[in-house]
């Protein structure tokens, strides 16, 4: 049996290779965004592997000689990833018509009703990473501010390192799974500059510094007023 797979463009673990295995964990094939694996005589059970992450396809007994299948991820959310690891297999493989397979190609996958991929621009993508670089920046500034500044009272606001941590986890989903998939720019920004003006005020009353907050949130507000430009 011939088989088609096809793997759209999605964000979670775009910059992995997915392997194609057989029961006996031999590679078949290897899928890469906007890929095409064909496998000539398949086994009638593969499986497709990513770290912990994967899925099995068994294919019925038919006379059918060629198959098509798209590869497609199941969660669609960053908190449902986190939720779901090892306990479920959030890749996965549907079997589809040649004229659905084709079609699915043609549109990069958006003309699958299962599919969840969602459109994010180039632009949007960059400033995404670009926010993410902030929040670690605000991030460490938070985290020395109650660490290494030598003040006492700053030392004992457990809950700021809470925020910091926050602002840190942010930032390191915009910079693995870009979070702006889920979140839009605008949305992204306000929260950022919620949680690090709270935490400047906080720092202040404990007789901090919170004008090394300022950088931050000035150039936040600065990539939300040039991509606002930049979409008119």
């Amino acid at each position: 049996m011939k088989i088609h797979i096809y793997r759209p463009y999605f964000l979670s673990f775009s910059f992995r290779s997915y392997k194609i295995v057989d029961a006996a964990n031999r590679i078949l094939g290897l899928l890469d965004n906007q890929s095409e694996v064909v496998i000539d005589n398949s086994p009638d059970k593969i499986r497709l592997k990513v770290d912990w992450y994967g899925g099995s396809h068994h294919f019925q007994e038919t006379d059918v000689e060629e198959k098509f299948l798209i590869c497609y991820f199941a969660e669609k959310t960053v908190v449902g990833v986190a939720l779901n690891f090892r306990f479920k297999n959030l890749i996965k493989l549907k079997e589809v018509t040649k004229e659905e397979y084709l079609k699915a190609i043609e549109t990069k996958g958006t003309s699958l009703p299962f599919y969840q991929g969602a459109v994010v621009t180039k632009l949007e993508s960059i400033l995404s990473r670009i926010l993410s670089g902030l929040e670690l920046f605000a991030s460490a500034l938070l985290f020395y501010q109650t660490d290494y500044n030598g003040n006492a009272d700053l030392k004992d606001l457990e809950f700021l390192r809470f925020i910091a941590l926050l602002i840190a986890l942010g930032g390191i989903f915009g910079l693995v799974w870009n979070i702006n998939k889920h979140m839009k720019i605008s949305t992204r920004v306000i929260v950022g500059i919620v949680l690090i003006g709270y935490a400047g005020w906080q720092v202040q009353l404990g007789g901090g510094n919170w004008l090394i907050f300022l950088p931050p949130v000035v150039l936040m507000l600065g990539v939300l007023g040039f991509y606002n430009l930049r979409r008119k």
